[in-house]
């Protein structure tokens, strides 16, 4: 009973400390554009067929349809969500979401059974790579979903009923209208029901009724999938992102392998140690269940193609990688009594004293409600009740759109038309081609930090700073302000 405590409270301290390590200020530049969409939703009472806020015109019909109708209730949720308590409300929202989502993860770790010092560690690594993920989206339900899907698949091969296959259709129903990671959740859903027919039609050559309960509710799945504001053709985004010049240079596509390059160091620790044990998690389940090794690896694959999806190998593969490992290990604690005694009775607290190590090292921040450094909050605030045309940088635009719905910014992170992207790349460098696009387009402000996320200066402030028809409107350490003279 004293352990099954100690456990406990061991166990509390890990979530207690993440809900902690997750509460990060808001950061993420998309945060504001999902939040205008969703005010505009409610205010209008309708989902937009067109750019609402008068950026973008035309451009990809496919990605229109896709970023205008395929996101609106989890806008809806977010500004929601915010009217209760403004940006705390938000960053509590996200705490809750991630925190559930790897409530569930323990949970399936719980259902196979593992050493309680293994269930801790891998519970606190799981949480270690989800903070790479507490950019305020609807992605974040996303996140969510696809754990408690994979925990109704585990909870039904645990109980062998077929009563939680019956939640994936609603699950899909509701997630379809938040987030097209819905279409990722129906890919992994399809391969795991077919490998795990196959797996069972090679060792007793018939399928069993659980089985077959789970294939009518992936099937059910995918239909409720097409239930949306845009229907099949959700499906044809992920086609027409592919390659496209919008993905090359969105940094949540760069390799896992790669995530150092952008400054997170700590966190690529955590990217490379999950990657390999989720690598030996395979090898070590293939002979017990090879349909849970080739999702592993599947998963696997596309967290190295790109780190948007390293969040599904978290929620998905690390009870199966945890699994299989332990499978490995066996034979060698198996030969070393003591060492399986002291990792059964300190894992878990070694496992803590790891996180809080943490918390107090290269993670350590200041909890306010906005990292001010990633927006132009002064500089905003100076453009208050302004109208009229404003060139900015991408990642500036989404915060624009909800601080001054007067102002219209050239570009956000929305893109709905890329062939904005090379006029835009030109004029904020100050090209031959791009000061003749810049005049052009006749805009009343220009809104610059001085330097790119390089260090290299922004040579349109340069080229405005000597120029006559433009002043200076005001500056601060972030950005200049630039208002025409006409």
């Amino acid at each position: 009973m004293n352990h099954t405590l100690y456990l406990r409270g061991l166990t509390l301290a890990i979530f207690a400390s993440f809900a902690y390590l997750l509460a990060v200020p808001v950061w993420d530049s998309d945060f504001w554009w999902h939040l205008a969409a969703g005010r505009h939703i409610i205010e209008s009472g309708s989902i937009p067929d067109s750019d609402p806020f008068g950026v973008f015109h035309g451009g990809n019909e496919i990605r229109n349809n896709t970023v205008l109708k395929g996101q609106w209730l989890g806008q809806v949720l977010l500004y929601g969500i915010f009217n209760l308590a403004q940006l705390d409300a938000i960053v509590w929202a996200r705490v809750m979401l991630l925190l559930g989502s790897l409530y569930l993860v323990y949970r399936r770790l719980m259902m196979f059974r593992l050493r309680p010092w293994i269930i801790s560690t891998m519970t606190v690594l799981a949480g270690l790579g989800l903070y790479g993920f507490t950019g305020d989206r609807p992605q974040q339900f996303s996140i969510l979903l696809m754990a408690l899907s994979f925990w109704c698949v585990d909870k039904a091969e645990e109980k062998s009923s077929r009563l939680p296959y019956l939640a994936l259709p609603f699950i899909s129903l509701i997630w379809a209208q938040i987030h097209g990671g819905v279409i990722l959740a129906l890919v992994l859903l399809c391969a795991y029901s077919v490998l795990w027919g196959w797996h069972q039609y090679r060792t007793s050559k018939k399928l069993d009724k659980l089985y077959l309960s789970l294939v009518l509710s992936v099937i059910a799945f995918g239909i409720a999938t097409l239930i949306t504001p845009n229907g099949i053709t959700t499906y044809a985004y992920v086609f027409n992102l592919q390659g496209s010049s919008l993905q090359s240079r969105t940094s949540e596509y760069i390799s896992s392998l790669l995530v150092y390059q952008l400054g997170y160091i700590s966190l690529q620790i955590w990217i490379y140690i999950t990657l390999v044990l989720a690598l030996l998690g395979a090898i070590g389940l293939y002979r017990k269940a090879p349909h849970k090794t080739l999702l592993l690896l599947l998963l696997l694959g596309l967290s190295i193609e790109s780190f948007r999806y390293f969040v599904f190998l978290l929620i998905v593969g690390t009870p199966y990688a945890a699994s299989g490992v332990t499978n490995l290990a066996k034979s060698y604690f198996s030969t070393m009594p003591r060492a399986s005694l002291f990792a059964d009775r300190w894992g878990s607290a070694i496992a803590l004293v790891l996180l809080l190590a943490i918390l107090i090292g290269p993670y350590n921040f200041d909890h306010s409600q906005v990292f001010a450094s990633r927006y132009p909050v002064n500089l905003a605030q100076k453009l208050e009740g302004q109208q009229g045309k404003i060139l900015s940088v991408i990642r500036w635009g989404g915060y624009l759109l909800w601080h001054n719905p007067g102002i219209v910014p050239f570009v956000d992170g929305r893109m709905l038309d890329d062939t904005k992207l090379m006029p835009y790349t030109h004029m904020i460098w100050a090209t031959r081609e791009g000061q003749h696009w810049f005049h052009e387009q006749q805009f009343d402000w220009v809104l610059m930090p001085y330097t790119a996320n390089d260090g290299e200066m922004y040579q349109l402030n340069l080229y405005l700073d000597k120029h006559p028809g433009w002043k200076v409107f005001t500056r601060d350490k972030q950005g200049v302000i630039f208002k025409a003279e006409r």
